[in-house]
């Protein structure tokens, strides 16, 4: 008789993890309320003979937001695991295996490298047919053009080798931070300018880097004054967004991540 998978913990886990991210999305929104969590001034810099946008404020984190981050994605990586032990059930027709090795090295196979899929030492404890069904969910399958275009795959960035939740249990907190998400100004040709008159090619938006700290240089217009108070109406817009890491966007990441095990363990 062959052995009956039983997900009811894997369910359990993703659950939890949805949790989180559902009070964290709660606690996110709260500051979006009271509008961007960036905001800009705009002032006339005598010696760069330039109007200067930069950023005035930027909203706290919590501290306790990175936390609930790591708890979401350990207990979304926690139900990938929970999977692999029961597909290692069905492997050894119901039997536990005692042996610590196989024990330890059963874990939700996360491989990058699709000449390494077939010898992945998660895969020898699952059934070939099993495997099949996980393979489709690996980060090799975005290929190179997406990798060249620094595209990374959900699961690569929160349990592979180096993914979040590995660190996150072993080494550091990963923390959250406000990040901008775009620059809108209006156009150049409706600018008004007082007290000065702009130097050709004068409008630098978007500058080098990623603003996100108070006095962060966002745009400029240089200008020769004409007056005591040299200034330009123009509307100034710098978005900003809750992220973690590499400038993910910190729920959108946590949504793929558990729409995507949601999707491996609805195949079982």
């Amino acid at each position: 008789m062959s052995y009956t998978l039983n997900l009811s913990s894997a369910w359990a886990k993703l659950k939890r993890g949805k949790t989180h991210i559902d009070s964290l999305k709660i606690e996110i929104e709260k500051v979006y309320a009271n509008g961007s969590p960036i905001t800009l001034r705009r002032e006339y810099e005598p010696k760069n003979r330039a109007i200067v946008i930069r950023i005035e404020s930027v909203v706290d984190i919590p501290d306790h937001w990175s936390l609930v981050v790591g708890d979401a994605v350990h207990n979304i990586r926690c139900a990938l695991d929970h999977l692999a032990w029961q597909l290692a059930l069905r492997h050894f027709d119901g039997i536990e295996p005692t042996n610590r090795a196989v024990i330890k090295s059963i874990h939700f196979p996360v491989v990058i490298e699709e000449s390494k899929w077939r010898d992945s030492v998660h895969n020898q404890w699952m059934d070939g047919a099993d495997a099949n069904k996980l393979k489709r969910f690996q980060p090799f399958n975005l290929g190179p053009q997406s990798r060249a275009k620094g595209v990374r795959h959900p699961f690569e960035i929160f349990c592979g080798f180096d993914g979040i939740d590995n660190i996150d249990k072993h080494r550091s907190i990963h923390l959250t931070y406000i990040a901008p998400r775009l620059k809108s100004f209006a156009s150049e040709s409706v600018y008004t300018f007082h007290e000065c008159y702009p130097v050709d090619g004068s409008v630098e938006i978007g500058m080098s880097g990623f603003p996100t700290n108070p006095g962060d240089e966002v745009a400029r217009v240089s200008v020769v004054p004409s007056g005591p108070d040299p200034d330009v109406d123009f509307e100034t817009c710098l978005a900003g967004y809750v992220a973690m890491g590499e400038r993910w966007d910190v729920i959108k990441a946590l949504d793929a991540f558990a729409d995507g095990t949601e999707q491996v363990l609805r195949l079982f």
